[in-house]
């Protein structure tokens, strides 16, 4: 689990991941995270929520760190 925080904090994203209060940070800035209850798509692989929270966590590190 060290490894893996140091990985986070290398990529720019929270060394705190496995800190519950951080994840959430993280996910309210996606578009997962902006769903209301209604439009979450319950039957949604774990795979594609994986993706989505990647690839926009790391847009959004890109756009802050320029």
């Amino acid at each position: 689990m060290e490894e893996i925080s140091e990985t986070f904090q290398e990529l720019g994203l929270t060394e705190r991941i496995f800190y519950g209060a951080d994840l959430y940070c993280l996910v309210k800035d996606t578009s997962l995270g902006k769903e209301t209850p209604e439009e979450c798509e319950r039957e949604r692989p774990l795979r594609d929520i994986i993706t989505t929270l990647s690839n926009e966590a790391a847009s959004s590190v890109l756009d802050k760190n320029g």
